[in-house]
């Protein structure tokens, strides 16, 4: 059975006649909606106070459009490249103008919203029972009355001055959000694609030809037209520094040597590893020549949405992003392994120049100090002639040893001028040592371990050299003196013979 229709709900037919405003009384009633106060904001229309009023609620939409527009011009066009010092006057007001232009959009609509809203829209009381259920036809045709009604008793419709700017003020404020995430590529991405200017190069690249230039590694001490290029001799095992590119051609040029260390895509990490966990590198395809020794360097860009990768963890040798919780592993050619990043960081190959720092690059760490005292004292006249040997590191990554022996040049004062000497590789025979001290040890363990005691006759001299367990075989002292009268006396009368 159908339940009972309400006898206050009319027919298709009498609702489809039926006004806004019968519409509009209809949908009260049958919602029980009781209406207590419903004051008109201008009961007489026209007047000089009306007018003022809608002029104040256009002032402030025509204020957000405004700054809608600078907002998207200044953030277009507005000079935004870092500026040395001394031309940073426009540079200077990028970041503010957006803030203030966009803030002054946003409040400007906020304003303009909430005066028209008090100013215009009529003061309603109502009371209402709540009853459950979903809505039947007629609720949705009286609710969609009540709506065009509230619209038109606002008298939005007749004002057209404040639809017009409010309209606009919030059209071209929503072109904001579009350009914001856009306007990274508002720029040709192509554009001087052959240089370290755009989008697919960084400072470190150097266009090919006969005019290209040596790149450095440059640190930032602070002062931007100070140059202090790096050297291996500058890091201890583990540890990590932030470099910049650096020409020759830029020396003296304070704008190329401010530009380079404020580009956004320049700074790399330059890591040095343990000696132990540079052993287990595993480098990437095509990249196994990209470091140097114990040195890698990898840019600081994250592969995820480009923050910074600043944190270098030495216990567990990963690079972290601080914003998204990104971690790398170093010694997997920066592969990621945790967080949002899916691609590795890029890696720059880096090499030691041969015209500066190179021999002391090559030198074993632990050699270093001691190569360098022995040609600092001989050039002070300490020791008659430069002697040392040293390791050297080996293109394919091992040490070779060399032998070195020199004499300096000196002027009529006796001060060093240069030097000349010779020096050999002496690999085979160091290794020889090595092999010959390590087969003497274990020989030694042998013996020792089965009690064995041992000897060695010098006969020429009568001398025999006994080791201390065979000394203990005869109830001697280690420190006894051995000869071979010592030797005879140990013996029985009976043995001494035939011995």
């Amino acid at each position: 059975m159908s339940e009972p229709k309400d006898p206050r709900v009319p027919s298709d037919e009498q609702l489809a006649t039926m006004s806004r405003d019968e519409l509009v009384r209809l949908g009260l009633k049958l919602d029980d909606v009781e209406l207590v106060e419903y004051d008109e904001p201008w009961p007489v229309k026209g007047t000089r106070a009306e007018r003022r009023a809608e002029k104040i609620v256009a002032g402030w939409f025509a204020l957000g459009l405004i700054a809608a527009i600078a907002f998207i011009v200044i953030y277009i066009a507005w000079p935004w490249q870092y500026r040395s010092a001394g031309h940073q006057a426009l540079y200077l007001l990028y970041t503010p103008l957006l803030g203030v232009t966009l803030g002054l959009a946003v409040l400007s609509l906020g304003v303009g919203v909430i005066t028209y809203v008090k100013k215009f829209v009529p003061h309603e009381v109502a009371v209402q029972q709540r009853h459950d259920g979903p809505s039947d036809e007629v609720d949705r045709q009286t609710t969609v009355a009540l709506l065009s009604d509230a619209g038109n008793r606002s008298t939005i419709a007749r004002r057209s001055l404040i639809f017009r700017t409010a309209g606009a003020a919030a059209g071209v404020f929503g072109l904001t959000l579009v350009v914001l995430p856009l306007g990274g590529l508002i720029k040709n991405p192509w554009a001087n694609s052959n240089t370290n200017q755009s989008l697919w190069h960084t400072g470190w690249y150097e266009p090919p030809g006969p005019t290209a230039e040596r790149v450095y590694l440059r640190k930032d001490t602070g002062n931007p037209n100070e140059i202090a290029l790096v050297s291996p001799a500058d890091m201890d095992a583990g540890s990590m520094q932030t470099v910049f590119p650096f020409r020759e051609s830029e020396r003296g040029n304070p704008e190329k040597l401010q530009a380079a260390l404020t580009e956004s895509d320049n700074p790399v990490m330059l890591i040095r590893l343990r000696p132990e966990d540079a052993a287990n590198v595993i480098k990437r395809k095509g990249q196994e020549d990209f470091n140097y020794g114990d040195y890698y360097a990898y840019t600081k860009i994250c592969s995820h949405l480009g923050c910074p990768t600043s944190l270098f963890e030495q216990q567990t040798n990963r690079i972290l992003c601080p914003c998204h919780q990104s971690q790398f592993n170093a010694l997997k050619y920066c592969k990621p392994i945790f967080g949002p990043a899916t691609r590795a960081l890029a890696q720059l190959p880096i090499e030691v120049d041969a015209t500066t720092d190179w021999f002391d690059a090559q030198l074993h760490p632990d050699d270093r100090p001691r190569v360098w005292a022995a040609a600092a004292d001989h050039l002070a006249g300490k020791t008659d002639e430069y002697r040392c040997e040293f390791r050297v590191r080996h293109k394919d990554g091992g040490w070779r040893w060399f032998s070195t022996r020199g004499k300096a040049v000196r002027d009529a004062a006796g001060r060093g001028i240069r030097m000349i000497g010779a020096q050999a590789d002496i690999t085979d025979h160091k290794r020889a040592i090595i092999a010959l001290a390590e087969s003497r040890e274990q020989l030694a363990l042998a013996v020792n371990g089965a009690g064995l005691g041992t000897f060695y006759c010098e006969i020429p001299f009568n001398k025999i050299l006994w080791n201390d367990t065979c000394k203990a075989h005869f109830w001697l002292p280690p420190d006894a003196e051995i000869d071979f009268d010592v030797f005879y006396a140990c013996i029985h009368p009976d043995d001494r013979e035939p011995t």
